[in-house]
This record gives C-alpha cells, sequence and structure tokens, in this order.
C-alpha cells in the first residue's frame, strides 16, 4: 500500500461519530424548550443588571446630597483661612473632615462615593496650599534670619497660582456636576 492510497483511507468519518454519539446525544443536546426558556432567564438577568448598574451610577441619594453639600460649604470656608495666619484653619479642618466623613460612611451608589471621593480631593488640595504657604513662610523667615536673600520668580509663582486654583475649581466643579 502506497503513501497516497493510505493518506486517502477515511479513518474516521461524521457516520462513525453519529453511532458513538447516538446514545448520548439525549443528554448531551437540551431540547428546545428548555434552551429558550434559559435564554429568557438570561435576558432577564441581563436586563435587571443593567437596571441596577444604571441606577447605581445616576442615582444620588437624599442624605448623600445634603451632607455632602455642608461638607463643600465647610471646605470652601476654608479656603478662605489659607492664607491666614490664624489657629482656626485646624479646627475648621476637623469639621470640614467630620463631616466628608459622614458623608463618606452614608454613600450608597457609586455617584455618592465619587462625589466623597471628590470631597476628599478638594479638601486635600486645600490642606497642601496651607502646608505649602506654612512652609514658605519658614523658608523666608529662615532666610531673613541667616541674612540670605529670598529669590524668586513672580511670574512663575503667578502662573503656579493660578494653576493651583484652576485645579482646585475644576474639582468643585467635579463634585458640584455629581450632586446634581
Amino acid at each position: 500500500m502506497e503513501i497516497r492510497e493510505l493518506l486517502q483511507t477515511e479513518i474516521w468519518s461524521k457516520e462513525t461519530s453519529r453511532r458513538i454519539l447516538a446514545p448520548a446525544r439525549k443528554y448531551l443536546v437540551p431540547p428546545k424548550r428548555v434552551v429558550v426558556r434559559v435564554a429568557i432567564a438570561l435576558g432577564i438577568i441581563v436586563a435587571l443588571a443593567g437596571i441596577a448598574l444604571t441606577i447605581e451610577m445616576l442615582w444620588m441619594t437624599n442624605g448623600e446630597r445634603r451632607v455632602a453639600t455642608e461638607a463643600l460649604a465647610e471646605i470652601d470656608a476654608l479656603q478662605s483661612s489659607v492664607s491666614s495666619e490664624s489657629d482656626d484653619f485646624e479646627a475648621r479642618d476637623r469639621q470640614a473632615k467630620e463631616r466628608i466623613e459622614e458623608a463618606d460612611s452614608i454613600a450608597e451608589t457609586i455617584r455618592d462615593k465619587r462625589t466623597s471621593t471628590g470631597l476628599w480631593l478638594y479638601l486635600y488640595l486645600t490642606e497642601s496650599d496651607r502646608e505649602e504657604a506654612e512652609m514658605e513662610t519658614k523658608a523666608r523667615a529662615f532666610a531673613q534670619q541667616r541674612n540670605i536673600p529670598w529669590r524668586h520668580d513672580r511670574e512663575f509663582d503667578r502662573q503656579r497660582q493660578a494653576l493651583k486654583i484652576q485645579e482646585r475649581l475644576d474639582i468643585r466643579s467635579e463634585v458640584l456636576k455629581a450632586m446634581q
């Protein structure tokens, strides 16, 4: 027998597969009515999951909205005392953190959590501005004490300050947009 004849010999055919699988076919292939029922059930589950996800993304609870508004007002009040040398910054900072923690604790939906995360970021930027102002004041005092000339680029400082203000405004607007 040549190789060409050997390659043309059919070893396994569809008919062989059908004969072997015929007894198991009734167990392997479910009836059409079962397939239809499973497809309908899966369709309902997918639709309900889509509705639940939409609600999670778009709905904001009333309690979260109220607490987030109060926390935003606290942070805005804190903004005014960033540059001042008053000691009430720490007390206002503590109040703002308490409000944000309250908003965090009652957050139920994805939108609630996104709002409280934005509030934390807005507070962090405010705190970092305060720390930066304190460090600059200390550095100037140190330089003055050691008779070191204080050099800085006014244009760079102005641009940096404008960028920081824009960043805070952007985050504030994102929080407000999430609360609407």
